[in-house]
């Protein structure tokens, strides 16, 4: 791998035809703005665990990020 495609697609981004930032922008973009960030974090960590070195921990980031998106919807409800 050149290091240009180390930075512009790496292949734990890309996979099945889609980059990660693709799917994120989709998922992503339907949420309230409050919480896009964090829902896009979770795609992203949901997308590429299976394809680095740590599944476990990258499946533990994606929750930390969840649990943050949803105790933002509950204070904007609450």
């Amino acid at each position: 791998m050149t290091e240009k495609e180390a930075v512009n697609h790496p292949p734990h981004y890309n996979h099945g035809g889609m980059e990660t930032i693709d799917i994120i922008k989709h998922i992503a973009g339907g949420y309230p703005q409050s919480v896009g960030f964090s829902i896009g974090t979770v795609v992203k960590y949901l997308d590429r665990a299976p394809y680095k070195d740590n599944l476990l921990q990258d499946l533990e980031k994606a929750e930390w990020y969840l649990k943050d998106a949803i105790k933002t919807i509950e204070g904007a409800q609450g």
